[in-house]
This record gives structure tokens, sequence and C-alpha cells, in this order.
């Protein structure tokens, strides 16, 4: 009996190993920086949680490892000669995942009896008018006002019938446009516009999102197991009928901010892959390394500080900056004129190439810096501002020269001091708004240069400066409301001027973030900014 049950033990090793032998199947684990409050896609905000939310949700497209918009829910589309009707023909064999907990499932014992799991238009139709529902308050709603009817809808001048998406029957959806976009298919693959089924919605209680039991997965992988203090993890979806079979059995998302403790986990194999927020790569051993040109880093100005609110205070600071003072900072950097990293990209072209590099910033002015200086004292009724510039510990020293720069031209009526913190510590308080000026990293959240200025807007987590302004929301607007490529690069390099020119924020020089896997991964896909990662494809060589 015992020989018996060693040859069924070897024959199940052998197979084990014939099944990794290509790679496939295996755990991954990938850090991100904070446990989500929510995977509810049409709510949630920030990199990381969109991460997640994309490897258990699939839209109409996905864009895959090469950066081409592919099939997802929608195995196919046409779009009328007009360039306003798009009419989608949804797979049929696409279906909710139901994840029972030790609760069940708000959907009953006999849901496999009685609950339609196919994932339908009506789905679409459901997640998209819960989008631009003004009461819903959705932060991405910005990307659905080139359909019909949404803006009016999300301004409350429209009702929610009226929105230009109808499901024609079960596995046939039509989406109406104002007039053409150009990225419309691009946009599709985001987040915000994965489908939610109504039904299901309702029975949640207002809990959508909050726990595995009140999701359900539609993506490659669904949610096997959330600890809101250390994990999730997600698995190999069997229901799933995209573009592509899934290979890894599972992967977990650990919540980890600590970037030392992320390098040394890679270097040992204990994390698969990380995103690091600059190319200091900590001495990371065992793995290869791909640069991703996704951030800009210069002086950031919190306009929600009762000082920093004030422009005349900001112009001034910026008009006595003198970069050659800072070559110190990063020696073998070239300094950078704009805020729209060189990774973003409009209507499926490089942004910069574009616009030629053209965005620009305030020079050094030392007239202009005293006239701004005088009018900022007098606007704020003293005659004595205290400033405090926070930085990193490693950059404390070569800031020291701009620092009495600022001493000399802005005089005695400003008493400035320099924070000096670490690296993690300087992206929390940034992330918070606890600063005056900073000097920091800005990294895109988005390979889209138009969703990139629109995080900048004012109810948009991305919004590190705190910027609140009628116009800048105008001009992000009308970077979405093209079709033409001319407009679109124009109405974006309208926004980004604007940021600068209001001395938001003044750039200095290019910090390349660092997509890392640990050398026996392959097929981790990163996009050109780092903001999507995709686990589809991901293997494991031994």
């Amino acid at each position: 009996m015992k020989r018996i049950a060693a040859v069924f033990l070897i024959l199940a090793l052998l197979l084990s190993l014939a099944s990794c032998s290509d790679g496939s199947g295996g755990a991954f684990y990938y850090p991100v920086s904070a446990a989500p409050s929510s995977l509810d896609p049409q709510f949630t905000q920030g990199t990381d949680t969109k991460i997640i939310i994309n490897s258990c949700f699939e839209g109409l497209t996905r864009v895959d490892g090469n950066g081409q918009v592919v099939p997802g829910v929608a195995e196919s589309w046409s779009v009328s000669p007009d360039l306003l009707t798009y009419t989608f023909k949804l797979r049929e064999d696409t279906s909710w995942r139901v994840v029972k907990s030790s609760n069940g499932t708000v959907l009953g014992d006999d849901y496999e009896e009685t609950f339609d799991a196919s994932v339908t238009a009506y789905d679409f139709v459901f997640a998209f008018r819960r989008a631009v529902n003004p009461q819903m308050l959705c932060p991405d709603a910005a990307l659905f006002f080139p359909i019909k009817n949404a803006e009016q809808i999300f301004n409350g001048s429209a009702d929610i019938s009226t929105l230009g998406v109808k499901a024609d029957d079960k596995y046939t959806l039509t989406v109406t446009l104002n007039s053409p976009c150009a990225d419309f298919l691009e946009r599709l693959s985001e987040s915000v516009f994965m489908p939610c089924n109504e039904d299901f919605f309702n029975l949640t209680g207002g809990r959508y999102g909050l726990s595995s039991e009140y999701l359900l997965c539609n993506g490659p992988f669904y949610i096997t197991f959330w600890d809101p203090e250390q994990y999730i993890t997600v698995r190999k979806n069997n229901l799933y009928s995209g573009n592509s079979e899934v290979s890894p059995a599972t992967v977990s998302f650990y919540f980890n901010s600590d970037s030392a403790d992320i390098a040394k986990k890679l270097s040992l194999g204990t994390y698969s892959a990380s995103v690091f927020p600059n190319s200091d790569l900590y001495g990371l051993e065992n793995v290869n390394v791909q640069l991703i040109n996704d951030t800009v880093y210069g002086f950031c100005f919190n306009c929600d500080d009762s000082v920093m609110s004030n422009e005349a205070v900001r112009l001034a600071f910026c008009n006595s900056i003198k970069r050659d003072e800072l070559s110190a900072l990063q020696p073998t950097a070239d300094f950078y004129s704009g805020l729209v990293p060189p990774c973003c990209t409009a209507c499926g072209a490089n942004y910069n190439e574009l616009t030629k590099n053209s965005a620009k910033g305030i020079s050094y002015n030392e007239s202009s810096a005293t006239a701004y200086w005088n009018k900022a004292l007098e606007e704020l009724g003293t005659n004595k501002v205290t400033v405090k510039l926070l930085c990193s510990e490693k950059y404390d020293m070569a800031l020291r020269p701009q620092l009495q720069i600022w001493q000399r031209v802005l005089s005695t009526s400003l008493a400035i001091s320099v924070e000096a913190v670490s690296d993690d510590e300087l992206l929390r308080r940034i992330k918070s708004g606890d600063y005056q000026i900073a000097l920091a990293p800005v990294a895109a959240s988005t390979i889209s240069a138009s969703g990139f200025l629109n995080s900048f807007t004012s109810d948009k987590a991305d919004n590190i400066f705190n910027y609140v302004n009628d116009e800048y929301v105008s001009l992000v607007k009308n970077t979405m409301n093209h079709n033409a490529s001319t407009d679109i690069v124009s109405a974006c390099f309208a926004a980004e001027s604007h940021l600068l020119n209001h001395a938001v924020f003044y750039p200095l020089y290019l910090a390349p973030s660092a997509f890392v896997c640990a050398e026996d991964i392959e097929q981790i896909h990163c996009s050109a900014s780092g903001d999507s990662i995709c686990f589809i494809e991901a293997k494991r060589f031994d």
C-alpha cells in the first residue's frame, strides 16, 4: 500500500514539474504602496488600486503588453463613417465569477439557479450611468464626457436615461458620442469603464467593492483573500474568456511602501516585480531593470497652504530660481522644461515629439521676482513670510545655493528653512499635502498626456499641488473633447503651460522610474508610464 502511495506521489510530482517546465502556473508577488479602501471600479483612485482592479475586471477593450488595443469583453466592434457611433459585439461566453466567503454570498445559497452570471451589454450601461451620475462623484467621470449627454448629466442638467449608451440586446452595445474621440477605444480599457451587474450591486446594500464577498469579477483573476492590513491574493479565473490565456495560478499584492525593504525582497526573489519611484535601485541584485521616463523632478507648490495659495508668492519664488545653481542635484541629468513626462502620448503618438519639447516654465528674472514679492506681501497683509522647503535627505546640501538666492532676492522679509526627510517620508508628505514647497518627483499616473493633466484637477487623489482653478479645469476638458491629434495636442499644451506659468510646479530634470523584475520572472508587462501592470502572461523559470 505504501509503495502504491509512493508511486502516486512521484507521478504527481512529475506532472507538477511538467506543468511548470514552460514557466506557466505558480505564484507571483507584487508590492503596492497601501491597502485599497475599495475596489469599486467606478469609485476608486490611485495607480496601485487600478492595477488590482485591472487584474480582476475586464472592460470592452484591453491594452496588451505591446501597448495595442485588443478585444476585451467586446470580441469585435464597428464605427460609423462619422466616427460618432460605436457598436460592440460582446463575447457570449464571458461570465461573472461569484466569490463565496465564510458568510456565503449576497446572492444567496441558490444563486447558481437564480442568478444569470453572463456579462452583458446591460452591465456596461449600468456601469457607465453610475460613473456619470452626479451623486456618485466618480473621480474619473470626465473620461466619459465625449459620450452623448455625459457632461450634462454629470452637471445635473440632463437625465441619466439620456446617456448615449444603449443595450440593443443582451450582447450588443451601442455608444454614441458628441464628437469624434480619437482615443476612445483606449479609454475603454481604463478601470472606470469596467462593467457592473446591477442586481448584484443593489444586493450589496452600499458595500460594493469593500470586500471580496461584495464583488463580482470578470477578469483574468478573482479575489480569494483580502486582508485589510497585509495583502490581497487573486487566483486564476477559469471562467475568463479573454484574448490571452492566463498563466499564473495566483498573484498576491502586498501592502508595502518601504522602498528599501521592497528592494531587498526583490533581490531575494520574495517579490516578483515592482516599480520604483525613481532610478535609485538601492543596490538591487539578481534582477532585470527597465527604465521608464515617467517622472519629472522639480519644485512643487502646495496651493492649499495659507502662504503658497497666493499666486504672487509662487511667482516670486519661481522667478528667482537659478537652474545653474542646482546642477549638483543630479549632475548627470539634463534640465527639463516641461511637466508632462516623455512617456506620455496623445492619440497614440509621443506627446513631447508632437510638441517638440516646447513647453517652457518661468525664467530667472530678479526684477519680476521682487515685484511679485512686494505684491504678495501687500496681499497677505504682512512684512514677514516664513516658508519651509521639504526635500530628500540626499539633496539637503545641494539646495543651499538656491536658498541663498531666495534669501538675497526676496530680502529679509523671507525666513526660509529646509526640512530633509527620507524618500519614503517625502512621498508620504507630498501625497498627504503636508508641505509648503517641496523638491519632489511628479510621476505620470497614466500614459495619456490628457489623463496625466486631468489628475491635477481639484477632485483627484493625484492632485498633489492641491490646485483648484476653473480655468484649468476648462482647459483639461478641452483635451478630452477633440478628435484631431493637432487639436488634442494643442489643448494639452495649453493645460500644461497653465500649470507652469501659474507657478504650480517648477520643473528641473527627469528622474526615470524603474520597473524591476526578479531574474527568474518573464512576461509581466509594464506600460510605458508604469501605471499599468499586467500579469496575464507572467511566467517563472527556475
